[in-house]
């Protein structure tokens, strides 16, 4: 049930406090991952400079350029308590907005088991 956030007024949109101590202070648990922070140039400018890192975009798409230059798209997730990473492409071939069209794709696949099954049993 969602709380009603009109009877706190100002503290809610107030600009003086940050997001995370508004939502603590309102008892909201989760705060929205802000998604598709990497801009275009910064893309090319990492992979030209070839630095060697995992560059974050949002909601698990990640950029990572290996120690030899390679640079590719890559979705990191949970499965069984482990961090999982799968290859989207090399950057080279698969441009920005592809890969985030792609990992919203391949989101869908990464649902859990019994959150699936749930699904299944209720459209039958």
């Amino acid at each position: 049930m969602p709380r009603d956030l009109t009877r706190f007024g100002s503290l809610w949109a107030s600009p003086k406090k940050p997001l995370a101590l508004q939502c603590r202070i309102l008892g909201v648990r989760r705060i929205a991952r802000k998604v598709a922070n990497l801009p275009p140039a910064k893309v090319t400018a990492l992979v030209k400079a070839a630095k060697p890192g995992l560059y974050g975009d949002g909601a698990g798409l990640a950029l990572r350029i290996g120690p030899k230059g390679a640079a590719y798209w890559a979705l990191r997730y949970m499965r069984q308590g482990a961090a999982r990473e799968m290859g989207l492409g090399p950057v080279h071939t698969i441009g920005l907005v592809e890969a985030r069209e792609r990992a919203r794709r391949h989101r869908h696949t990464l649902v859990p088991f019994g959150t699936y099954r749930c699904v299944v049993e209720a459209t039958v």
